[in-house]
């Protein structure tokens, strides 16, 4: 069944994309675009048992909203009263399908890591680790029922914080932490400059960010203002 599942059926095609290429000694770029971890929340086994007793309870931040304290702002889209809040709460959290979305979605987390596992593995079977920028992303974060919210497109830090993960052997300072704002389109000149790519020859609406990557400090937080927007 995993050969047929999309996760590790892209894992396996991208592996199976660099094999040539390392073999001829051409470099190469590689996208893998991954599903998961999306609705609906349905993970093959045996992820979808693995955190079967696993018992969840909304955030703190949610038991705050529906008890309005403090109340959300209006595009929050929370139709509550207070007289009902206890018993939403409690419905919510007796809901088996609502633990069963949860304990899948941490299932999906634990497939892609165990799939990240295998890619590493195989490039540092063919010395291939450190001679490559590994870079592990998202589109957008899930809210997971943070301030009483459970998609996306809201601007909560759980929400429009993407994470973002570089590895790039010794070049880039192991523990490195970077909290300055970037945004989606900094990525495409920031990865090309990590690839060695000249970016002045190209017009970029972002800017790039691979000289925090580069740097030896282990934090870095500048200063830098970006905007987002709710299009509903």
């Amino acid at each position: 069944m995993s050969k047929a599942y999309p996760t590790d059926f892209i894992f396996d095609k991208g592996i199976k994309f660099i094999k040539p290429y390392i073999k001829h000694k051409i470099p190469f770029a590689l996208m893998m675009s991954i599903p998961d971890p999306h609705g609906p929340n349905d993970v093959r086994p045996p992820y979808n048992k693995m955190f079967k007793d696993k018992k969840f309870q909304l955030p703190d931040t949610a038991v705050a909203a529906y008890n309005k304290q403090p109340a959300v702002p209006k595009w929050c889209a929370l139709h509550t009263d207070l007289k009902s809040a206890d018993q939403i709460i409690e419905d919510i959290e007796n809901s088996e399908d609502w633990q069963d979305r949860n304990r899948n979605y941490l299932g999906k987390v634990k497939l892609i890591d165990d799939n990240v596992g295998k890619l590493l593995t195989f490039l540092k079977s063919t010395d291939q680790d450190d001679n490559t920028v590994i870079v592990f992303t998202s589109d957008y974060g899930n809210m997971m029922g943070k301030h009483a919210n459970y998609n996306k497109g809201k601007p909560y830090k759980t929400s429009d914080g993407v994470p973002m993960i570089v590895r790039y052997g010794n070049a880039i300072k192991p523990g490195k932490k970077i909290k300055s704002a970037y945004t989606s389109p900094d990525f495409a000149p920031t990865i090309l400059s990590l690839m060695g790519i000249k970016i002045d020859l190209y017009a970029f609406q972002g800017i790039d960010g691979s000289e925090e990557l580069f740097n030896n400090k282990t934090m870095i937080k500048n200063q830098q203002v970006r905007f987002m927007t709710d299009a509903k």
